[in-house]
């Protein structure tokens, strides 16, 4: 299985090309084998090749924010099979990853927003994240208020496509 990404606005296609008992993947010409560990809600650790790292991780919409090592990466992960799902949402409901506050809310219900704006600001173990509007739609309800804290799978955000 193939998945065209955007890293750091370059485009790579990462295949799968083991996935026991390891899971190994080609990213352009370089394989890798990865190897998943468990940890807390939100947070990774995974061993490349041999060496352990630890992370955190937060998907919105396509996007999904790494923070490993001292360096921060946005990985846009391009489905071009897949609906709008929107962030931890099934159709037309966002709802959070993990628990958190909402720091900004950048739209009002009954505003017409485009795929990959800005719809809240929320932070969530120390990091700020953007959850943007996975598809154009009209913003039907607004779930949460400044400032509020909301729990992990919580609905923050309700669209109607247009």
């Amino acid at each position: 299985m193939n998945f065209i990404a955007v890293l750091n606005g370059r485009e790579a296609e990462i295949g799968i090309t083991k996935r026991r008992p390891s899971l190994a993947l080609r990213i352009g010409d370089r394989s890798i084998e990865v190897e998943e560990c468990a940890a807390e809600d939100g947070a990774f650790e995974i061993v490349v090749d041999g060496k352990r790292h630890r992370g955190w991780r937060y998907q919105s919409g396509t996007e999904l924010f790494l923070r490993l090592g001292n360096r921060s990466f946005v990985l846009d992960v391009l489905d071009r099979h897949a609906g709008a799902g929107g962030a931890g949402g099934a159709g037309n409901e966002l709802r959070a990853e993990m628990p958190g506050t909402v720091v900004d809310i950048a739209c009002s219900p009954g505003a017409t927003v485009t795929a990959g704006q800005a719809l809240l600001t929320i932070e969530s173990m120390k990091m700020q994240m953007v959850v943007a509007a996975p598809f154009d739609a009209i913003v039907e309800t607004i779930h949460v208020a400044p400032n509020a804290s909301f729990e992990r799978k919580a609905l923050l955000v309700s669209l109607k496509p247009v």
